[in-house]
């Protein structure tokens, strides 16, 4: 009950940062006087991210020095940065569903599993032919889904004005994540009523144990 209640928080502690981050890039974007606050946010993930991997490098020293330098570039170069602080986000965000597109979409190729067939495969072991039928068609759903949310935001960044594809980036994105997780859910009721349903949090929770294994048995050869 305790790690149950452990992991409930953890997963809730990031979807607030999520919605925090959210909504102050949003906010920074739509105002130009907050120009400074929106680059030092954008830099955030992609900073933490650097000195996270510097810091589980073999070359710590070498890697973190690294990024030092690259902090001092960017604060010497501050200017142009403050000028082009909004492709950051753009390419965050539209960079993130092009990678997906490309993970789900090579997986449709001949004699590859689907995604979604694999992912489900690691919650529910062996699947029947008309569930192996249904993944292949979901991946295919989320691969056009990803392609879909990546056109969208490239053309409201290229045509609207910065506050409107804010909007739909930071705001209306995981708003349309969590509904197209919904559909798939209640589409999947319907088409195999006897199936084994898991929630979204069950399937991540498999499939991050599942993972995990794999890499400490990796590990252990």
């Amino acid at each position: 009950m305790r790690t149950s209640t452990i992991r409930r928080l953890r997963f809730a502690a990031l979807l607030v940062l999520g919605a925090g981050y959210a909504l102050a890039a949003h906010w920074f974007i739509s105002d130009p006087e907050l120009a400074d606050f929106g680059a030092v946010l954008a830099l955030a993930p992609w900073l933490a991210v650097g000195m996270l991997l510097a810091w589980q490098s073999r070359r710590r020293g070498l890697m973190i020095a690294g990024c030092l330098a690259l902090l001092g570039v960017l604060y010497l170069e501050r200017g142009a940065l403050l000028e082009n602080f909004t492709w950051l986000y753009f390419i965050q965000h539209a960079g993130t569903f092009v990678v997906l597109a490309i993970a789900f979409g090579r997986t449709l190729g001949r004699g590859a599993e689907p995604m979604c067939t694999r992912l489900h495969r690691v919650v529910h072991g062996s699947l029947t032919d008309d569930v192996a039928r249904y993944t292949r068609q979901v991946t295919l759903a989320w691969t056009a889904f990803f392609v879909a949310l990546c056109l969208i935001s490239a053309g409201l960044f290229m045509l609207a004005p910065l506050a409107i594809w804010s909007l739909f980036a930071n705001l209306l994105t995981p708003i349309l994540v969590g509904a197209m997780f919904g559909a798939e859910y209640l589409v999947r009721l319907r088409v195999l009523p006897k199936f084994e349903h898991v929630g979204m949090l069950d399937s991540v929770r498999s499939i991050w144990a599942a993972s995990s294994a794999s890499a400490a048995s990796g590990d252990s050869h």
